[in-house]
């Protein structure tokens, strides 16, 4: 699909003496009461909390208006908000304005998800997909420190095809607004992702990189910082799910005082029954150790124990619809870090020190509006 092909439509489409538009109001509200604990650190004290927390509350805004012809204009505006405290953030999720088209797909520009987020996201049995404890990107980052694949992109163009035989493709470019031309930093990103969906499977790749991140522990000049990611879920029996997935990560540039590369592998199980109004998943993810080439001290990663950088993850989870807009969740979820590794609940994090387990429980409720 060619934007120009969207935007030559348009005058037509301005045409249509009917056209018809439409705003919704939609969102999530949910909290749960947590109990978490990091223990067993190599250097560290043994940390507890409990708490009542807010896990993917959202509030937005969606239109549409019909242009004729296929077309529709469209907007979104997004943001959280927390139950618990009442703090929300306007808009900091998918925030977006565009033009889509039953025979060539849509365009969007604002704040979009990528294909790397959107992968992670279907694969994510946990309600809302990574919205709570022990959810699937706890593990994805290289030893704590992030190379953002799996945010939202500001500042971004997104193009989403139609399904094709099953395949349908997407790709976000994010442009570069903190080029530096002194350093040569250009702060751009592509992501790109091809999806096949058939009766029972979903099979979908998905490639990010960012130029020039500048995030901390990762290089910090001249830096690329690569993901790929492979999942795949289908579905065995009416009321089983299984799935699986590979995601390989590298950041690569210069490290302070020298070049070098900072990689990892992580993959993981996934399995979600469903009986009636209940629903029982599983997700086990093991976190390879870094592989560290060149110079890539000093930056927080652990390159210098390297071999002690592996981790696992195992989460349960309990969900019971009272509705289909409303259900009961729980979750227990652990994190067993080798002596140097400092994985932590992307999601309310404990703050664990280096080769601390982390364990959490939870229960809540969540409803869809």
């Amino acid at each position: 699909m060619k934007p120009s092909q969207l935007l030559l439509a348009l005058p037509f489409a301005c045409g249509a003496a009917l056209a018809q538009s439409s705003v919704s109001i939609y969102g999530v509200a949910d909290a749960a009461i947590e109990s978490a604990s990091a223990k067993g650190a190599t250097s560290g004290p043994n940390l507890s909390i409990d708490r009542l927390r807010s896990q993917g509350s959202y509030l937005g805004f969606r239109g549409t208006e019909d242009l004729g012809a296929g077309l529709s204009a469209v907007f979104q505006l997004e943001g959280n908000y927390s139950v618990d405290t009442g703090e929300t953030s306007f808009f900091n999720r998918d925030t977006f304005v565009g033009l889509r088209s039953t025979q060539w797909g849509g365009v969007t520009l604002g704040v979009n998800t990528t294909p790397m987020r959107s992968l992670g996201n279907a694969l994510d049995l946990t309600p809302g997909g990574n919205t709570g404890i022990g959810a699937i990107q706890s593990m994805l980052s290289l030893n704590q420190r992030s190379t953002g694949a799996d945010n939202r992109r500001t500042d971004s163009i997104r193009y989403r095809s139609p399904s094709f035989k099953g395949f349908s493709f997407d790709a976000v470019y994010g442009i570069g607004e903190q080029r530096d031309f002194a350093t040569g930093r250009n702060d751009n990103m592509f992501g790109a992702g091809v999806t096949y969906r058939a009766e029972g499977l979903m099979v979908a790749y998905a490639y990010d990189r960012q130029d020039d991140s500048n995030r901390a522990g990762l290089a910090q000049t001249h830096g690329v910082d690569t993901r790929h990611r492979l999942g795949a879920m289908y579905t065995v029996l009416p009321s089983l799910e299984l799935g699986a997935f590979y995601d390989a990560a590298k950041s690569s540039g210069r490290f302070g005082v020298g070049n070098g590369k900072i990689s990892k592998n992580t993959w993981g199980l996934l399995g979600q029954w469903t009986t009636g109004v209940q629903q029982f998943y599983a997700m086990f993810v093991k976190s390879g150790t870094l592989d560290c080439a060149g110079v890539t001290t000093g930056n927080g990663v652990a390159c210098a124990n390297a071999a002690q950088t592996g981790a696992r993850m195992v989460t349960l989870g309990y969900n019971y619809y009272l509705s289909k807009r409303t259900m009961i969740r729980a979750a227990v979820s652990r994190i067993d870090n080798d002596a140097a590794a400092r994985y932590d609940f992307s999601n309310g994090s404990v703050g664990a020190a280096a080769g601390a387990d982390v364990t959490g429980y939870s229960i809540g409720l969540r409803h869809r509006f």
